[in-house]
């Protein structure tokens, strides 16, 4: 028999196995560790301390992960010049 502990993740109440890391979770959430922001209990932990991080039981975390996105093949042409970005900056005055 297993010993998991007891988190809440996002919200949602979550249970992994005693000793695990953050690493550990954040890849059982099939999420990339190098495109991550983790809080625990409150306070933000350094990615580079990931692996390190034993999880407690009762721990709180909140986990963002980062999404890029656009594809540069989506090209916008206005008045003859192409865009590949959609985000446009400027005065407002045209």
């Amino acid at each position: 028999m297993s010993v998991q502990l007891s988190l809440t993740v996002n919200g949602e109440p979550r249970h992994i196995a005693t000793g695990a890391s953050i690493a550990d979770l954040v890849r059982n959430l099939e999420l990339d560790p190098a495109k991550v922001a983790v809080e625990r209990n409150g306070v933000i932990v350094p990615r580079s301390t990931l692996a390190a991080a034993a999880l407690g039981d009762g721990d709180v975390l909140e986990i963002v992960h980062f999404v890029g996105g656009g594809n540069n093949d989506d090209a916008w042409t206005v008045a003859g010049r192409t865009f590949h970005s959609r985000l446009i900056v400027g005065t407002g005055k045209y």
